[in-house]
């Protein structure tokens, strides 16, 4: 296999200004859903559920970070998680793709946990009471700004030819090409 392209996500994306974008997606999401709440049902907030909802917002990251190593499951062997340290307090998970593996399961694993914690977050917010809780649409927008570095990693990698293969660089990711 030969490198196509590497790209250097920590240099192009450095991690505050991905942190800081994330935040503001965040921000602009709870915008945008409380907005729309609001001119839909007007008046209607109901505040109940704080507890389950701060328990929720403890796990949402653990469990973010847990369904990308499930759609790596069958690279079990190749993937390493380790834990690293932003701002000197705050602890994040970090998955490590030590083996090559196709494009697709490496999109597939980026898309994994948007897709199943945004479909669980909503079906629970229609399947409780309290449908109209401001506590869920902070779960989704907070959970969306979580999911903007993998698209990042998504946008940088579907414009690569079909048949590739994704590895873990030092700084970021390179993408193989097959020379069969």
């Amino acid at each position: 296999m030969r490198c196509l392209k590497t790209i250097n996500v920590e240099r192009r994306d450095e991690y505050n200004r991905v942190f800081f974008k994330s935040s503001l997606i965040s921000l602009l999401v709870m915008c945008i859903l409380f907005l729309i709440e609001n001119l839909v049902f007007p008046g209607q907030f109901v505040m109940v559920f704080e507890l389950p909802t701060f328990i929720a917002l403890l796990l949402l990251y653990p469990i973010h970070k847990g369904l990308h190593l499930l759609a790596l499951l069958r690279y079990r062997d190749g993937v390493q998680m380790r834990f690293k340290r932003h701002f000197y307090i705050v602890p994040c998970l970090q998955v490590k793709v030590k083996r090559v593996i196709p494009k697709w399961q490496y999109i597939a694993s980026l898309a994994l946990p948007f897709v199943v914690i945004s479909a669980l977050l909503i079906v629970a917010m229609i399947a409780t009471p309290v449908l109209h809780s401001p506590l869920f649409l902070i779960l989704i927008a907070i959970h969306a700004g979580m999911c903007y570095p993998d698209f990042i990693h998504i946008r940088n990698i579907i414009g690569t030819p079909k048949h590739t293969f994704v590895e873990d660089a030092d700084r970021g990711f390179s993408v193989l090409v097959s020379e069969e």
